[in-house]
């Protein structure tokens, strides 16, 4: 984590009202880097750029932007291109878990709804961003997966079906971009203690101790200190989950 120096840089950190978002925030806050934090709800960025403020960082600006409308994502790429005029790193960590049900039996609305933040936001943050990215001397853009997306297990068609369509469109873009300088990664960060999907996909908890939001940001933070893995590969940073 040493190794990482994000001072002066233009740090993007969707679904920061909470969890693993609004973990990277702090970190990439401890580590210098200027923050933007993206989330529905301004309650909550703001009481995380109080903390921020009270480590002694740079307060962040905030952003409560709904992604899944088009309108709004491509107002805050013209807010930070006219105030920075680039983006170093972007950390789409915004997520719908959505319910775990058989795939016959999946609610037609919640379905569209889980595909609009997980697919629609990131296309919305690709065409509005692409260009801030390109601006920066070397861009990078994370965006985060599961390994349900290969592995599809029962009642997780939903949430597969999602991650699979994001990764397929991320691959895509990563390999659109591969002669430019900006690096494209899809991280798997694995079971996470107390986040929303994780008490949403697994009531009934863990039989083995999982990492905290801070240790998964360390640990995403740190895979700046090397190049991005080819297109449509995940780097994962612990063991698959296994539900």
């Amino acid at each position: 984590m040493s190794s990482v120096d994000l001072s002066g840089q233009i740090v993007v950190v969707t679904g920061a009202s909470r969890g693993i978002g609004a973990a990277v925030a702090r970190a990439a806050a401890g580590l210098g880097g200027k923050v933007v934090i993206v989330g529905r709800t301004r309650g909550a960025l703001e009481e995380l750029d109080d903390e921020i403020r009270s480590l002694g960082r740079e307060e962040a600006v905030l952003a409560p932007v709904d992604l899944t409308r088009r309108e709004h994502v491509d107002a805050l790429g013209g807010m930070l291109f006219q105030r920075f005029g680039r983006i170093d790193l972007l950390v789409h960590a915004a997520g719908e878990p959505g319910t775990l049900t058989p795939a016959s039996h999946i609610d037609p609305g919640e379905l569209q709804k889980v595909l609009a933040v997980e697919v629609v936001a990131a296309q919305h943050l690709i065409r509005s961003f692409e260009a801030l990215l390109r601006a920066a001397p070397a861009g990078r853009a994370l965006f985060l997966t599961c390994d349900i997306a290969e592995r599809a297990p029962a009642f997780f068609g939903m949430a597969a079906a999602a991650k699979a369509g994001l990764e397929a469109l991320v691959s895509a873009w990563a390999a659109e971009l591969r002669r430019s300088t900006v690096g494209i990664s899809l991280i798997d960060p694995g079971r996470v203690a107390g986040t929303r999907t994780e008490i949403r996909r697994y009531p009934g908890g863990s039989s083995t101790p999982l990492p905290s939001a801070a240790e998964i940001a360390e640990r995403l933070l740190a895979t700046l200190s090397r190049p991005p893995l080819p297109p449509g590969e995940v780097e994962r940073l612990q063991p698959q989950n296994t539900p």
